[in-house]
């Protein structure tokens, strides 16, 4: 499990079925590196509850604060 943020644009409205594409920020912890790779699905929840799932497309590289 990681935590990590979505932006979704404010007026963007997501409905269930609906595919969108957006980019994620995770926050790195050890192991990481070695489950996250392109293709891999992902189950994206708010505490216990699942609220989407999301398939990995392109690894972007890694930013760090104040850079």
């Amino acid at each position: 499990m990681s935590v990590g943020e979505i932006r979704i644009p404010e007026d963007r409205d997501i409905h269930g079925g609906e595919t969108f594409e957006a980019t994620i920020r995770l926050l790195h912890w050890p192991g990481l590196d070695e489950i996250i790779r392109v293709g891999r699905t992902w189950r994206i929840q708010e505490g216990h509850q699942l609220v989407a799932t999301g398939r990995i497309l392109e690894m972007l590289a890694p930013v760090w604060p104040g850079t």
